[in-house]
């Protein structure tokens, strides 16, 4: 008779998650962290040396943020905004110079500690970890590459320890600040920035006039601010950029489109390119990328409107007239294909935004007049 043997019992599994499915952390058992809680005591010698020095830019900021998120990441990958508030709280306790410009001072502490934390969980979610990496088969086909779609953010939230009342105060600040000799154009910046949720929320609510937009928010007078808010609107910092790239790129395409089309309008500003580039052949490009906006504009004019959204007045036309006429954004311009002389943007009947200010030598070519035309550039 054979003795007793133990049998090995059923191998265990190891339990690992779906592929395709990130692990969700769990808050530490620790719910009251933030009572005991510390900022680091320690950083790296160049952060250390401006807290000494009372200053903190760049990247030493950054890296600053990326401690103090370290520091919270101990205790939970997901701060509450109360939690996230007090360690913006105790950072400018400690450093008063780093406190905002307006407000309660924590304002931006606290967007950068919540923009750590969702990078650092979109990395986990992404399935860095081999658990969580989505595996492929061999020879599966790879999907066609989709177009790029903008998103247009409707209601983009407030920012975290903004109100509807911090915000009214904030335009009564910027308006102020507008009217000033010398204004501080790095405040005009923080405070549109602020405001942004609060006033395109009232915009798309309840639609105003050019007038009344500008009445509330001077700040769109200036050039830059236009550009960083188109930005914003459609959720990309350095969209103007990338249209006037786009433009540049269609640039040669249209001339040599040109040259086979047929079209009487085309060849009437082919050959009025032809002959500017013989008088003025060292501002071939301006010429170029003029006679190729306006090129555009006549092969999409049935999109476009009965006005065209590009008009260069010559000598015997009326500047004023075509104001009058824009009731929606339009450019505006006078002189020629080598040199365009005035140049706005008009709405409503009125000059919204005007760069003949900026000196003969600085109007934006027609490469980056048409970069503020979406139409164009989509």
């Amino acid at each position: 008779m054979q003795p007793d043997v133990e049998l090995p019992g059923p191998t265990e599994i190891p339990q690992t998650p779906s592929p395709g499915f990130a692990i969700k952390e769990k808050r530490a058992a620790n719910i009251n962290w933030i009572k005991d809680y510390k900022l680091p005591e320690s950083f790296s010698p160049r952060v250390h040396k401006d807290l000494m020095d009372g200053k903190l830019s760049g990247n030493h900021r950054d890296e600053f943020t990326r401690d103090v998120v370290s520091s919270i990441k101990v205790h939970t990958m997901y701060p509450t905004a109360e939690e996230k508030q007090k360690v913006a709280s105790l950072i400018i306790q400690k450093y008063p110079f780093l406190a905002d410009s307006i407000g309660a001072g924590t304002g931006s502490w606290c967007k950068a500690i919540t923009n750590r934390f969702k990078n650092l969980r979109r990395k986990k979610a992404c399935g860095e970890t081999p658990a969580c990496k989505q595996i492929k088969p061999i020879g599966t086909p790879k999907s066609e590459p989709s177009t790029k779609k903008r998103k247009l953010v409707d209601f983009p939230h407030l920012p975290e320890g903004e109100t509807q009342e911090t915000c009214t105060e904030h335009k009564k600040v910027l308006v102020k600040e507008m009217a000033k000799s010398r204004r501080n154009l790095p405040l005009i910046r923080e405070l549109m920035e602020l405001t942004y949720s609060h006033h395109r929320h009232n915009f798309l609510k309840q639609p105003k006039t050019v007038v009344a937009i500008l009445e509330e928010y001077p700040a769109l007078h200036l050039i830059s601010e236009v550009k960083v808010e188109f930005g914003r609107i459609l959720g990309e910092a350095k969209l103007i950029r990338e249209m006037v790239n786009n433009f540049k790129s269609l640039e040669e395409s249209i001339i040599q489109y040109a040259s086979r089309c047929t079209k009487r309008s085309i060849k009437t500003l082919e050959n009025m390119m032809k002959g500017a580039l013989e008088e003025d052949p060292h501002k071939e490009s301006d010429i170029r990328s003029t006679v190729v906006a306006l090129m555009i504009q006549d092969i999409l004019k049935e999109k476009a409107g009965e006005l065209l959204f590009l008009k260069v007045c010559c000598d015997d036309e009326s500047i004023d007239e075509e104001t009058e006429k824009s009731t929606y954004p339009r450019l505006i311009g006078s002189g020629d294909l080598a040199n365009v002389e005035t140049l706005f943007i008009a709405a409503e009947g009125q000059r919204f935004l005007d760069f003949s200010n900026l000196g003969s030598d600085r109007i934006p070519t027609a490469r980056k007049i048409m970069s503020l035309f979406p139409t164009v550039s989509d």
